[in-house]
């Protein structure tokens, strides 16, 4: 529930205007249903959640790790201090949404798992999701990074 609220306020300025126990409040309306549900399968419902998160902690990682060696190559490239809060001084990250969009859009075919099998996995592959999505998400980040870098000055 936590995680829920902070990562709203993160989203954009005027999430942080909103006092916290209203995302607790909102977020334990979503998921108290949902907890109710996937108890009746909980192991099932655990494995599903995990192997999405999977998935998704990939290709994040892809995208974090190729913008630190492409991109910054050293430590005393992030400002932090200075950079925080000043979105000039960040990167506006289209580049990452439309990576991680995009190794999405090849992550859901070739994924095997037990509420779906995609057309690239039935073809005999099984699950190449994590391989695919995180190639994908790297090919992609780098050339968009570069394309937004050149457009934007940052």
């Amino acid at each position: 529930m936590y995680t829920f609220g902070m990562s709203f306020m993160a989203v954009a300025p005027f999430f942080a205007r909103i006092p916290r126990y209203v995302f607790a409040i909102v977020s334990a309306a979503i998921l108290i249903p949902l907890a109710i549900i996937g108890a009746k399968t909980f192991y099932t419902t655990l494995v599903n959640v995990l192997s999405v998160i999977g998935y998704w902690s990939t290709a994040f990682a892809a995208i974090v790790l190729t913008e630190h060696f492409l991109f910054r190559k050293k430590w005393p490239a992030y400002n932090v201090s200075e950079a925080w809060n000043k979105t000039g001084l960040l990167p506006p990250g289209f580049a990452a949404i439309l990576a991680f969009t995009g190794a999405f859009g090849i992550i859901v075919p070739s994924m095997s798992q037990t509420f779906y099998t995609g057309p690239i996995a039935k073809a005999g592959t099984g699950d190449i999701g994590v391989f695919t999505g995180g190639s994908v998400a790297v090919g992609l980040y780098a050339v968009l990074r570069t394309v937004e870098k050149q457009i934007l000055g940052r």
